[in-house]
């Protein structure tokens, strides 16, 4: 944990970065989960892994991890409801266009 952030990553032997996880948002009692997983290493259990391992560090903190996504993205809902997130609420997302 760094600055109050939690993250976990996973590398290869030779050090490149296969899978990542960082708080993406942060409260004073929980952090929002935040996968990444690089082209060429999907589709191989690296977000499960890397999301346990995020969830625990969460968890030794003593922060809530909390798992939000937009409703298309199907992999992401997948893999929640893997680690045991259940669909708590929807909410509308706002986008403003800004200038050149």
């Amino acid at each position: 944990m760094t600055d109050n952030i939690c993250s976990t990553s996973l590398r290869s032997s030779t050090n490149q970065p296969l899978c990542g996880s960082i708080s993406v948002f942060a409260s004073e009692k929980e952090r929002e989960v935040g996968i990444k997983t690089f082209q060429g290493f999907q589709k191989k259990g690296l977000a499960y892994v890397t999301a346990c391992a995020y969830i625990e560090e969460c968890l030794k903190y003593n922060f809530i991890p909390v798992w939000s996504c937009f409703s298309e993205n199907e992999v992401s809902i997948r893999l929640a409801e893997k680690l045991g997130y259940k669909i708590e609420a929807h909410h509308p997302i706002y986008f403003a266009e800004i200038g050149n």
